[in-house]
Parts: C-alpha cells; structure tokens; sequence
C-alpha cells in the first residue's frame, strides 16, 4: 500500500475491488476513476506471476451467490 514491495493489504485491496467489480458492476465502472491508486494496486497485483498463473488457471474459485460479494448487475 505504502511501498514498492508487495503485501499482504495490497493483497486486500486486489480482492475487495475484485469482489466489488463482480458485486456492483455498473456502479464500480462509474466511480473507479475517482480511485486511480487503489486501481493501479489492483493491477500490479494481478500481474504478479503467482497471482496471474493463479487467476488464469483453473484452481481460481469463481465469485457465487453464496460468499461475501453477491452479484447485483442492476447496480
């Protein structure tokens, strides 16, 4: 978050905008560019090579009706 070494709050920020994208699709495209920083932690860490191997394969859980972010395409 405050540095140039990953952790495991940037870790964090990467699954709440992640679960937030999923949840509120409509409302996260609208606002994201007020949050270009939270953003960009996003981004680097979905380019970190065990988390891109990890997101592209198929051991990824995909978001569900039953865990924290539920999926509202209205909103």
């Amino acid at each position: 978050l405050a540095g140039n070494r990953w952790s495991y709050g940037d870790t964090s920020i990467f699954q709440l905008i992640e679960g937030l994208r999923y949840m509120f699709p409509r409302r996260m495209a609208a606002i994201e560019g007020d949050y270009p920083r939270l953003v960009a932690i996003r981004d680097r860490v979905a380019a970190l090579p065990g988390i891109r191997a990890y997101l592209d394969g198929p051991r990824r859980i995909a978001f569900n009706t039953r865990g924290i972010f539920r999926h509202y395409p209205e909103l």
